[in-house]
């Protein structure tokens, strides 16, 4: 499954090995909805999954930013 790159892997964000290993673990346990603390690439990624995200984050402006990646 290819997903968009709007930041690209490392970089302060997930990284590609963590996320083959979120993603075998969502296929795996069949994840539907995920809690997060801090929105970022993950996500992104995990709304490409049509996974149900909710994301605690104390910045407005890169929340508005994840939000243009990823709308719900």
């Amino acid at each position: 499954m290819s997903f968009a790159k709007p930041f690209g892997f490392g970089n302060g964000a997930i990284r590609e090995a963590e996320w083959d290993a979120m993603l075998a673990f969502i296929e795996c346990h069949n994840v539907r909805s995920v809690q997060e603390i801090g929105a970022g690439y993950s996500t992104v990624l995990l709304g490409q999954l049509g996974i149900e995200v909710v994301s605690y984050e104390t910045d407005a402006t890169w929340l508005q930013r994840i939000r243009e990646l990823a709308p719900s």
